[in-house]
């Protein structure tokens, strides 16, 4: 987790709060859109389990299919993080039928910018935030956070988050898992778009360059094209030799969605914005989506207000490949956290898992709901566990002016 307040990098959406399109398993604490009920898929990060929250509600997984890039072989909820972008195919009572989840990069650190909070990892430019979730690093500085400035160029990362535009990436979760060189059976991966063709075995993907052998890319590749890259070595002088290219689809899986029927639901970072009231147009990790007269943005806000960099959620049907949005709401991003409390949290009356009061180190009452990010050592922690722990529980609480808690960290007691 990000424990260190750090100036946003994102403009945040100059809309109100929506509340969720029917049915639905959580309501809104105050903070975040509700999220999408019905039959359909939700898209966004992880923010806590028991089963699994996604977009301000909790979907029962007991009977779900669950895939990590693509496989299903052995995977179950163990295999989910708090802060992965996944996507949740769903019934009408938030029933999930499948979870499936696919990182954006996992590879070496490099170009890294504490200070303009900000690095590369194989051609992506990542820029991570205050919402930042981390997993498998210590307090290398020993400032008492963990945060980007313990991460290192050649630090291997899995990184999961939204795209923020082409080769852009805004990370909701980063997971230091090794450092180069690569161990023996080790490969990386990548998924972005061609910048452009060198020749008939490279390109560039970003300041990447990728060389490939015939026969391990598909024929025909263009600029534009969104690949995935995958080496069994770390890149030397910004090149890579690739083991596997392979096209790839941006953005949310679709092939379980029945167009113009189901709803859908997507959570991320505008990109693209163009057009004017009533009919604008943009994307949103990677998926394309328009407004009409009748989409919904509380507060009365035009279309055309909503800018590249806002972080959003959008609620709407499939057609013909597009999202057309019944409403958007805005989701939290770095410029709502005011302030930070790190200590023993206590919790003073819940009325569920994931809904009560708090308080850290005595504080004035926290409010917690189902849109708080829950980040524990174990997929059990939510505010049951915090109230029936035998031992003192010690977080890092992001709290807004209003004194709602967006994300709780779990932290040692020292």
């Amino acid at each position: 987790m990000n424990k260190k307040l750090i100036p946003s990098v994102l403009v945040a959406a100059s809309i109100a709060l929506v509340t969720a399109c029917g049915g639905g398993g959580g309501s809104s604490g105050g903070g975040g859109s509700a999220g999408i009920g019905g039959t359909g898929i939700s898209y966004g990060p992880v923010t806590g389990f028991g089963s699994v929250l996604v977009n301000g509600v909790e979907y029962d997984t007991s009977a779900a299919d669950f895939s990590v890039e693509g496989s299903s072989t052995g995977i179950d909820q163990n295999d989910l993080e708090v802060g992965m972008v996944v996507t949740v195919t769903h019934d009408d009572n938030d029933n999930a039928k499948s979870v499936s989840y696919r990182d954006n990069a996992e590879g070496p650190v490099a170009n890294l910018d504490a200070a303009g909070n900000s690095f590369d990892v194989l051609g992506l430019g990542i820029t991570v935030d205050a919402l930042t979730v981390y997993g498998g690093l210590t307090d290398v500085n020993a400032d008492g956070a963990i945060d980007i400035n313990d991460l290192a160029n050649d630090d291997l990362v899995e990184v999961s988050g939204h795209i923020a535009g082409e080769n852009a990436v805004l990370a909701t979760r980063v997971e230091k898992t090794g450092a180069c060189p690569l161990a023996a059976n080790e490969e990386i991966e990548v998924k972005g778009t061609i910048t452009s063709i060198v020749d008939a075995n490279s390109f560039t993907l970003g300041a990447l360059t990728v060389s490939y052998a015939d026969g391990d890319a598909p024929d025909g590749l263009q600029a534009g094209d969104y690949v995935e890259v995958k080496s069994d070595a770390c890149p030397v002088a910004n090149a890579v030799t690739a083991t596997e290219v392979g096209l790839e689809d941006e953005g949310p899986d679709l092939n379980d969605l029945d167009e113009g029927e189901d709803g859908m639901g997507i959570n991320g970072v505008i990109a693209n914005a163009a057009g004017s009231t009533p009919n604008c147009t943009f994307d949103i990790n990677g998926q394309a989506v328009s407004t009409d007269s009748s989409t919904e943005i509380e507060g009365g806000a035009d279309c055309d207000t909503l800018t590249d960099g806002a972080v959003v959620e959008v609620e709407g049907r499939l057609v013909a490949g597009v999202l057309v949005a019944d409403q958007i709401g805005s989701e939290e991003s770095d410029e709502d956290v005011d302030s930070e409390l790190s200590g023993e949290v206590s919790v003073i009356s819940q009325t569920s898992a994931f809904a009560g009061v708090i308080s850290v180190n005595g504080s004035a009452d926290i409010t917690a709901d189902i849109n708080t990010v829950y980040d524990g050592e174990s997929q059990d922690f939510n505010l049951d566990f915090i109230a029936t722990s035998a031992t003192p529980v010690c977080a890092e609480v992001e709290v807004d002016a209003s004194m709602r808690a967006i994300g709780i960290h779990e932290k040692d007691c020292n």
